[in-house]
Order: C-alpha cells, then sequence, then structure tokens
C-alpha cells in the first residue's frame, strides 16, 4: 500500500514514466510482445496519479492531441455506415493505439527526450551492426524472427527506424557543437545505417533512403543549393553502387519495373508492385462512388473485392491473373489496400481524408521546445506521408506505436520541469 501511495505522488510518478518511456522506445526497436507489457505498465502508472485528471485534461487542450481523437472518432462514427460490422469493430480496437498520445504527451520531460533519442541511436547502431553480419553470414540467420538479416523485427519496421536514426543523427550532427567524440559516432552511425537500409532486403526504404537525404539536405541547407545537391549525389550514388555490385539488389529493383510494366499494359497482376497497382485501379471506382463519406470502417476491402469480381475482363475460372491481387485481401481482418491515402478514401471519403491529413498540419505547426524537434517533426512527416504510398499502417506495426510516440514526446512546449530528477 505505501509502494502504491509513493507511485501516486506526482513527481515520483512523472519521473517513473519516463524512465520506462526509455524503456518502451527500446522494447519498440527488439520486441512487439515486450513493448506492449511496457506500455500497458505505463499507463496503469499515469492512471494512478493523484494528478491524473488535470494532466488528461492538459492534453486534451492539445491541438496535435486533438487531432489524433478526432481521426479514432472517425473510425468509431462510420462503423454506422459499415456493413461488414466485425471487421469495423476490429479496425476500432487496433486504432485505440491513436489514443496513446495522450498519455505520453502531459508526462514527458525535456531532459528525458535527449535521453530517449541516445538510447534510440546506440540500440540501432548495434542492431545495424548486427544485420550487416547477419546478412554476410558471419551470424547465423535462422536466429532471426523474419528469416532475413534483420536482429528482431520485419523489414517493414527496422527500415523505418532506420530512417528515424539517421534522420536524427544528421541533424544532430549538423547543429554547432564542438564535440569531435560525438561528431565520429554519429556520422559512423549514418554510414553504417546507410549500407544496412540497402542490405535490409525492401525496395520502398531503398528509394526513401535517396528520398530522405535529399529532405534532410534541404531541412538543414535550405537554399544552399550546392550541399542540397552534393548529399543527394552521395545517396543516389550509394544506390548505385548497390544496384550494379549487388544481384539481390538488382533483382528487386527490376522486379518493381517488370511488376508495374506487367499491370498497366497487360492487366497481369503477379508481384507487389503489380499488387499496389492493381488496388489502386480497382479502388478509385469506389472512392468516386463514395466521394465524401466512404464506404464505412469495416467495408474497404469487401468493396473492392466486388470491383474486381465485377470488371468486364474478370473470369476467375478461366484465368489467374488476379489471383495473387484477391489473395493480399483475402488475409481476414488485417487486410488492407497497401496504400495509406487511398484506403483512407475509401474507407472515411474526402471527409475523412481532410481529418486524417490535419494531424501531420497539426504536428507540423506545434510549437517545439528546440529547433532540432520542429526540423525532425517536419522530417517524419514527410516520410510517413512518402511510406503512406506502400501502405503504412500505424494500427498495426511498431513503427506506427515508435511515430506516434515520438511525435508525442516532440510536441513538447512547457515552460516547467519536475523537481528531485536524481530520485530514481
Amino acid at each position: 500500500m505505501l509502494f502504491i501511495n509513493k507511485i501516486r505522488e506526482e513527481n515520483f510518478n512523472i519521473i517513473l514514466i519516463n524512465n520506462f518511456m526509455i524503456v518502451y522506445c527500446i522494447s519498440l526497436l527488439v520486441s512487439y510482445r515486450i513493448s506492449g507489457t511496457i506500455f500497458y505498465i505505463m499507463l496503469f502508472i499515469f492512471l494512478i496519479n493523484k494528478n491524473f485528471k488535470n494532466f488528461f485534461l492538459e492534453s486534451l487542450n492539445n491541438r496535435v492531441i486533438q487531432a489524433f481523437l478526432l481521426y479514432f472518432l472517425l473510425h468509431f462514427l462510420w462503423v454506422i455506415g459499415s456493413e461488414n460490422l466485425e471487421n469495423a469493430l476490429y479496425q476500432v480496437r487496433k486504432n485505440i493505439i491513436l489514443l496513446s498520445p495522450i498519455l505520453f504527451y502531459p508526462v514527458i520531460r525535456k531532459e528525458y527526450i535527449e535521453k530517449i533519442f541516445f538510447y534510440l541511436i546506440i540500440v540501432l547502431y548495434f542492431s545495424a551492426i548486427y544485420s550487416i553480419l547477419l546478412y554476410f553470414n558471419i551470424l547465423s540467420i535462422h536466429n532471426t524472427i523474419s528469416g532475413e538479416a534483420i536482429p528482431f523485427l520485419y523489414k517493414s519496421d527496422y527500415g523505418f527506424f532506420l530512417l528515424l536514426g539517421i534522420g536524427y543523427s544528421f541533424l544532430k550532427l549538423t547543429q554547432n557543437t564542438n564535440l569531435l567524440f560525438q561528431k565520429v559516432f554519429l556520422l559512423s552511425f549514418i554510414l553504417i545505417c546507410s549500407v544496412d537500409i540497402f542490405l535490409i532486403g525492401s525496395r520502398t526504404f531503398m528509394f526513401l533512403y535517396i528520398f530522405a537525404i535529399f529532405l534532410l539536405a534541404i531541412i538543414v541547407y535550405k537554399k544552399q543549393i550546392i550541399k542540397i545537391l552534393l548529399f543527394t549525389l552521395f545517396a543516389i550514388s550509394l544506390f548505385a553502387i548497390m544496384y550494379t555490385q549487388n544481384s539481390k539488389i538488382k533483382y528487386q529493383i527490376d522486379d518493381i519495373i517488370k511488376g508495374l510494366e506487367s499491370s498497366f499494359y497487360e492487366k497481369e497482376y503477379q508481384n507487389s508492385s503489380g499488387i499496389r497497382f492493381g488496388l489502386i485501379e480497382y479502388s478509385i471506382p469506389v472512392i468516386k462512388d463514395n466521394i465524401w463519406f466512404g464506404v464505412g470502417t469495416g467495408d474497404h476491402v469487401s468493396e473492392v473485392v466486388k470491383r474486381i469480381k465485377s470488371s468486364d475482363d474478370y473470369e476467375f475460372e478461366k484465368n489467374d491473373k488476379y489471383k495473387y491481387l484477391l489473395q493480399v485481401l483475402d488475409v481476414g481482418y488485417s487486410s488492407f489496400l497497401h496504400n495509406t491515402y487511398i484506403q483512407t478514401l475509401v474507407q472515411f471519403g474526402l471527409i475523412g481524408f481532410i481529418i486524417w491529413i490535419n494531424i501531420f498540419y497539426q504536428i507540423i505547426k506545434s510549437k517545439k521546445s528546440e529547433k532540432i524537434y520542429d526540423d525532425l517533426s517536419i522530417f517524419l512527416v514527410v516520410i510517413y506521408l512518402s511510406m503512406c504510398f506502400a501502405g503504412a499502417e500505424l494500427m498495426y506495426q511498431n513503427s506506427g506505436k515508435m511515430l506516434l510516440f515520438i511525435f508525442a514526446i516532440l510536441i513538447y512546449n512547457k515552460k516547467f520541469e519536475i523537481l528531485n530528477i536524481n530520485r530514481i
């Protein structure tokens, strides 16, 4: 009982949560299960805080939090328009994660933000080295969760974490600092992660890497065209080297081109790029017919499937050119359209699309405690919105949870700090 009372004390409570935030951030990099447990521990500590009501109201008063809340309510309200009620309710349950910034925002403290990024970079550094050792068979790849050269997670998560680390390190590196060791460390981290992002085998993140370097150069150097071109040339050169010298990477890039050509000219949807093109093609009529409000929270997949099967050239029994297209839409409740823009428009129409985009507008618009956090917010928003073309689902992956967590701590702009910080 005394222990619970101690935890309920505001200062001790907040310090405890801030330390758990560090653990939570690390857990998102290494485990799908542990991160969930850590989150619920933090939530419990937050709920028993004596000042919980004021913290909760503080969150609700923030425009970014309001934007997330509105988007979640959209999922809840649009259940009404859904024929597939089970799937709609599943979508609502999974999207509860959109409310997580309510916990993080009011309790984060400035000195812990830097600690969180420090440990994030350290863990990512060792993960990238580990990944490279796996790729070259120095370590056994059979011990990984994905069966690929990725230490702990799947490439869709790991690739985003590498970009996050590169983005933060690049911005940190370009700040005015006389610490030589820090500069060397960050530069070596960026180079190792740059190599690793090509070795993990994700075509999406290969292209995103080039764009990320270009974006970072624009953010940091703005009108210094020569520097922007030099950094962009570095990224393109690294891509070219990897493409010409690595047969796996060459095959993956060539496969994208082949898939797009076959889907566009022959209506054959045989690989990931072709399937994505096909899903867009058959989603557009659904969007046009439901332009303002969409089809509802749970019917986005079923409506697109209907369009496929009602197309003029669909002959299910005679050819299998739609086979893979339909297979990716037939994976139960977790089915999605592999393009967040398209899915949002299908589900919620233009009204929902504007509500979704408003989240990122509010994040960029919000006042931050330091310039680096302004720059990092812009970087992450643009990178995430770029990922959405390939389907970045916040509700399913650790990368989404990390993004929500990072956004919640970046919008910190309080003028006060807690006392007795060394009590834990």
